[in-house]
């Protein structure tokens, strides 16, 4: 895996979209919505307002969804990435408490193991009405004194019973060695998603 400068691009770290189209299969994401009329910071609570020190039981995310995702800016130069691209993969969350877990099945599932080299599952918490994931752990790189690695993340929030919208984000950590690109600082390659599942019977 390398770094690429002056407009080049990061190697060895897909997309989930680019992994997906790869094989010829079709992943669509709005940004995650705040509740509207609250004072102060918004709480996750879906789209009531409550009181800060309100506690806000944890949705129940688990089952199996159909995924549509919609690739974004590309702040971190990743490869074959193309901004409106746009595919289809499905997930398995499962849930215990405000502990959660969704893993990524299917061709992408393996495809995103390969591309990052870890187990296409991301591990994180749930509060309220909104979940946020991260990638267990990604291959390390290094290039000179640099060392560095992809840290994806969703961030995603329930929009009904049964569906939920939000991001993928893909950045980077690295050890801040001045051989490292300035963009490995900030940057975040974006992809908007949408998911469902079958309703409750």
């Amino acid at each position: 895996m390398r770094a690429g400068c002056g407009g080049t691009h990061v190697r060895g770290g897909m997309s989930l979209v680019a992994l997906v189209v790869w094989t010829g299969c079709v992943l669509d994401l709005p940004s995650v919505l705040e509740p509207d009329g609250c004072d102060g910071p918004p709480v996750p609570c879906g789209t009531q307002c409550i009181a800060p020190d309100e506690v806000c039981e944890p949705r129940d995310f688990a089952g199996t969804y159909a995924v549509s995702l919609r690739a974004g800016v590309n702040q971190c130069q990743l490869e074959n990435w193309e901004e409106g691209t746009t595919a289809e993969a499905p997930i398995t969350i499962t849930q215990e408490g405000d502990a959660i877990a969704v893993q990524i099945d299917g061709i992408a599932g393996l495809l995103l193991s390969l591309g990052f080299g870890a187990e296409p599952v991301f591990i994180g918490t749930v509060e309220g009405d909104v979940l946020e994931a991260r990638l267990a752990a990604t291959r390390q790189a290094t290039e000179g004194g640099c060392a560095w690695r992809f840290a994806p993340v969703i961030r995603a929030q329930a929009t009904g019973t049964s569906s939920i919208e939000g991001r993928l984000e893909y950045r980077i950590e690295s050890n801040g060695h001045p051989d490292c690109p300035d963009f490995f600082a900030d940057c975040a390659s974006v992809q908007s998603f949408v998911a469902s599942r079958p309703p409750d019977p």
